[in-house]
């Protein structure tokens, strides 16, 4: 169980609603309407949004979940940061393609 939780202010909560609501309207711009942000609990390979750095301002976007990985079976969406800048699949967009993920908190999961 994780030691810490996260609970926001209604002001908070609103600013993650204009983030979604402004990388929906990016979808549909672009022609794909039948893509949504993925709200509630988020899975791996989800769409999901994402902020990014764009012409020096912080930009909405969407992004998929994890990284494809080797067998074309799942995703990766774990690594060490000790190891990241040493493993090949993650050493440049350690660097180069940061972004932050926007959220109302985090838990790991397990069975029990």
């Amino acid at each position: 169980m994780c030691g810490r939780y996260t609970l926001f202010t209604e002001q908070e909560q609103r600013e993650l609603y204009n983030i979604i609501r402004e990388v929906d309207s990016k979808l549909k711009q672009n022609g794909l309407a039948e893509k949504q942000i993925k709200t509630g609990e988020i899975y791996p390979t989800n769409l999901v949004p994402v902020l990014v750095r764009q012409n020096d301002a912080v930009t909405p976007e969407a992004a998929v979940w994890g990284f494809p990985n080797f067998h074309n079976k799942g995703v990766i969406i774990n690594v060490r940061a000790e190891t990241a800048p040493e493993k090949r699949m993650f050493a440049q967009p350690l660097y180069t393609m940061r972004c932050a993920v926007p959220s109302t908190g985090f838990y790991e999961w397990d069975k029990s």
